[in-house]
């Protein structure tokens, strides 16, 4: 059977699992075999066995709406290959920061499969507030202040096309938003006695994997702890825009 154009085809039975956790987002592969398509969705913590050709891998976040992304090129895999869907983010900022990739070993021999990331509609990339930006890559966001600030951050998360949004204020001393990866535009500081103030970040930072940032300071002068490996910090300002 010809093979369609852009494809990717598993040639027997191969076992794939996903590189992000899948109870935030999930990928799944609409899989064609002996005449019948099936959708086969990936787990992060154990392989599945995927059998026939696809077009491409939908994304789709807690809560949110999926999106494809399509097989660059034709790419037929042997039988007992074995992979993991990598979703990773390349320095810059934007929407083209999102790279969506499936690396494969067959017997001792590696190889990879890219996918297209589709242009995003210019009314969702109108949303992003022109500043510097916080690349974080599967790691928390606190609440440290030394006053009773609650605290939000404006944020898009990695591989879900859709427009950044504020996450719900929390109170010193929690997390805000969960473990995550992508990109952090700015942050809101509120007390009870005063109103919401938008702080954007005064540099651009891209994080190491698995680390945290704090925000720390008080309302007036809010700063961002941010983590690094061997116990460093690097202290970033917020400059507030009014």
């Amino acid at each position: 059977m010809p093979l369609p154009i852009d494809s990717l085809t598993f040639d027997g039975p191969c076992y794939l699992t996903y590189g992000l956790n899948s109870k935030c987002s999930t990928a799944s592969f609409d899989l064609s075999y002996d005449g019948t398509t099936k959708t086969v969705t990936l787990d992060s913590e154990t392989f599945t066995e995927v059998q026939g050709i696809c077009l491409g891998v939908t994304i789709k976040p807690e809560g949110g709406e999926p999106f494809f992304f399509p097989v660059q090129g034709i790419t037929e895999v042997r039988p007992n290959t074995w992979g993991i869907l990598q979703i990773t983010i390349v320095p810059g900022g934007g929407f083209g920061f999102v790279k969506v990739d499936l690396a494969l070993e067959t017997d001792g021999t590696d190889a990879s499969v890219n996918f297209i990331t589709p242009p995003v509609p210019s009314d969702v990339a109108s949303t992003l507030p022109p500043y510097p930006q916080i690349t974080i890559i599967d790691g928390g966001v606190y609440n440290g202040v030394s006053d009773n600030s609650e605290v939000s951050i404006f944020s898009l998360i990695s591989a879900i096309p859709i427009p950044p949004s504020w996450s719900a204020f929390v109170p010193p001393g929690k997390e805000i938003g969960g473990i995550f990866a992508g990109l952090i535009f700015a942050f809101k500081l509120k007390t009870d006695k005063d109103p919401a103030r938008t702080w954007y970040p005064a540099e651009a930072v891209l994080m190491l994997p698995s680390m945290s940032l704090v925000v720390i300071g008080d309302y007036n002068k809010p700063q961002l702890a941010i983590m690094e490996p061997a116990g460093k910090v690097q202290i970033v300002d917020l400059r507030s825009v009014l």
